[in-house]
């Protein structure tokens, strides 16, 4: 049987026969190699070529099956194997790489087999691939069910956030910060005390008010590898393999920051109790969890802080918070939507019981209803209409009754 054959010949099979087959075909077909089976997400071998650490030649007897992806002017254009038989060159060593990818469920399943003249070989080729994958070049890991991939914008776009315009209830950024600044140098602290190097904090409340802005604010302050979870979607099926993944990666990584920004939309319902269920496991040394989800999912959230982490409640703002986030958005805004010292409480009245994302639709609006020679005073009455107008655009529709 020829290098493609066994490709297609194993594509095939039954799905759980798959990896088996090729495994079986491999060593039969070269048993002078150790053949070495791999499915770490980690093992990104087009990502370690493209670094020259090591030389790729597809095989001239397979078809290669690439896929080809647009990740954006920073990134470019993006190829991985999907199915292919690559002839690599690392250090002193030939080896063969064979990867083959099918779908499980809702899952797209990758496989590797890597072939050398011994098994140290082999494995100081996974290692390196995986460890080199693991490491983070001014880029955030984002984490998703089917791959994970490395980010540099959105890197730079936490890196560049900061609590200087988030508005939280009293005292609150300060506990917020502290939790933050301390975690990563208190190994010794939690050893003294005889428990896991780890910690959780949710960010729960009504939506619109400020968590996923705190969420970017805290990955601002972290100056360790962040992971951020994009999806986990697995609840059509038993298999816990990408929250597993998810972990295993956390836990190779750490110290490091795991953000999940709105826990209930990112994981479905068989992946948050997986999810909750790792999260309390001891081996998370060095794992600092943040999550937000809105106040209904407060109760689920309650779990992933029972055994070792806090919970923030961010509430629909209240005056203060209104007042300052104004004073925020007046600061930091052009001369002819800026309000006066005398109007500010007007609109801070006029804003009552909305959220932050309301109030930020709001003065949208309203800014976009100024004319070029607009002046600075005539922004407090466009603003005040357009309160009242949102009022009533929002206001719940009875849809029965007859005129």
């Amino acid at each position: 049987m020829n290098t493609e054959n066994i490709i297609e010949t194993s594509l095939s099979k039954p799905e759980p026969l798959i990896p088996y087959y090729m495994s079986m075909r491999l060593v039969e077909m070269y048993p002078d190699k150790c053949v070495l089976e791999s499915e770490d997400d980690a093992f990104d071998l087009q990502s370690f070529a493209a670094a020259y650490q090591c030389i790729l030649q597809e095989n001239a007897d397979t078809h290669s099956e690439i896929w080809t992806d647009w990740q954006g002017d920073d990134t470019g254009v993006i190829r991985s194997a999907a199915n292919a038989w690559y002839e690599v060159r690392w250090k002193e060593h030939n080896l063969q790489v064979i990867t083959l990818s099918w779908h499980s469920a809702n899952t797209r399943v990758k496989h590797y087999w890597i072939m050398s003249a011994s098994r140290i070989v082999s494995e100081g080729f996974l290692e390196a691939v995986t460890t080199w994958k693991n490491e983070l070049r001014d880029e955030v890991l984002v984490f998703a069910s089917d791959r994970t991939t490395k980010d540099k914008i959105l890197c730079r776009s936490l890196k560049a956030s900061t609590f200087e315009n988030v508005v939280l209830p009293r005292g609150m950024t300060a506990e917020i910060k502290n939790e933050i600044g301390t975690f990563f140098d208190s190994e010794p602290f939690y050893e003294k005390h005889g428990t896991p190097w780890q910690r959780t904090l949710t960010l729960v409340g009504p939506t619109g008010n400020g968590k996923s802005q705190t969420l970017r604010a805290i990955a601002g302050l972290v100056d360790q590898p962040v992971i951020y979870v994009n999806d986990i979607k697995d609840g059509t099926t038993q298999n816990a393999q990408p929250v597993r993944r998810l972990f295993t990666q956390a836990r190779t990584m750490a110290p490091c920051l795991l953000i999940v920004d709105d826990f209930h939309r990112v994981l479905d319902a068989r992946s948050q109790e997986l999810f909750l269920y790792e999260l309390n496991s001891q081996d998370n040394n060095g794992i600092l969890t943040v999550l937000t989800g809105n106040t209904k999912a407060c109760r689920s959230l309650q779990e992933a802080v029972k055994m070792c982490g806090r919970q923030f409640t961010l509430p629909r703002p209240g005056q203060a918070e209104r007042r300052a986030y104004i004073t925020v958005k007046n600061r930091d805004v052009d001369s002819e939507h800026r309000l006066s010292d005398s109007s500010v409480e007007a609109v801070v009245s006029a804003f009552a019981d909305l959220s932050f994302a309301q109030i930020q639709e709001i003065w949208l609006r309203g800014a976009m209803r100024m004319q070029p020679d607009g002046i600075a005073r005539h922004f407090e009455h466009i603003l005040l209409e357009e309160a009242i107008a949102y009022r009533t655009e929002i206001a719940p529709v009875d849809f029965d009754s007859k005129d």
